[in-house]
């Protein structure tokens, strides 16, 4: 997108900045579940509500997987470092979060979202 467009570009420069600020919005706008995992007495074992929840939370943890391989596949080429900041503290402090909150079966999501990460060459950078 930004070299499909003459450097300086004001009209690149504005669509750039809002399509960051609606991807940043979008993540900001998810709902990530809390899970207390092995909390005792919360719900009996294998009752409706914690298999509900069970349910609810690896819904979660696909949906935001895929969003985020979206983004990274296919926005951030275009987008560049403009979404490093958005993203790198969605996957810190949300995804992160979540991922670690349910069984170790959720170790994959996180690390094909590394992996994608990695190409960005964002975690080698200082400033970020």
């Amino acid at each position: 997108l930004e070299s499909s467009l003459p450097s300086g570009n004001i009209l690149m420069d504005k669509l750039s900045r809002e399509i960051a600020t609606y991807i940043h919005d979008a993540l900001n706008a998810l709902a990530i579940p809390i899970v207390k995992a092995g909390e005792p007495g919360l719900y009996q074992k294998g009752s409706v509500e914690e298999e509900a929840l069970s349910y609810a939370t690896s819904g979660q943890i696909c949906r935001i997987r895929r969003m985020l391989l979206n983004t990274l596949d296919d926005w951030v080429p275009l987008l560049g470092d403009k979404l490093s900041d958005c993203l790198l503290d969605f996957i810190s402090s949300q995804f992160m979060f979540l991922v670690s909150s349910v069984s170790a079966s959720a170790v994959p999501a996180f690390a094909e979202v590394y992996r994608k990460l990695e190409r960005t060459g964002w975690l080698e950078r200082p400033e970020f």
